[in-house]
């Protein structure tokens, strides 16, 4: 039989191992809560980041607004030689044809031109159809993609 000393020995060793197993579903409840709460404030963060994106669509599409009231789009030669920043989306542009559309002398992008003036848009591209047919017309042999002018 055991004695009483082994007894209390084990009812300790079974105490303290009760204790430490509390202990640690303790702290996996507190680390759960944590990260619930971690979860929930990145969810509002998320929301937050939303709404803000929003607004800013809204200021980017005033912006550009103003900006073609201010300084319609005009149809030019086009002498871009380098990729410019559009001045209404900030994509970057280089018109390859004879004619394109220009903001305030720099080269608007073909989603742009063609979102803020689909009518133009169509004629500036038939315009450059007719203009290619006729180089090819007049140059048969080198009007190829890469010999164009334009």
């Amino acid at each position: 039989m055991h004695t009483k000393m082994e007894n209390q020995t084990r009812d300790d060793k079974e105490w303290e191992n009760a204790v430490n197993y509390h202990r640690e579903q303790d702290i996996i409840l507190q680390a759960l809560i944590c990260y619930a709460e971690f979860i929930n404030r990145s969810k509002r963060v998320l929301v937050e980041r939303e709404e803000i994106d929003s607004h800013l669509n809204e200021v980017d599409d005033l912006i550009v607004k103003l900006t073609l009231e201010l300084l319609p789009i005009t149809i030019k030669s086009n002498n871009c030689l380098i990729r410019e920043t559009c001045p209404l989306c900030g994509h970057h542009e280089r018109p390859e044809t004879p004619e394109w559309a220009f903001v305030n002398d720099r080269p608007i992008c073909f989603q742009c031109f063609e979102k803020h003036a689909p009518d133009l848009y169509e004629q500036v591209c038939a315009r450059n159809a007719k203009a290619y047919e006729e180089y090819q017309e007049r140059h048969p042999v080198e009007a190829s993609e890469d010999s164009l002018p334009f």
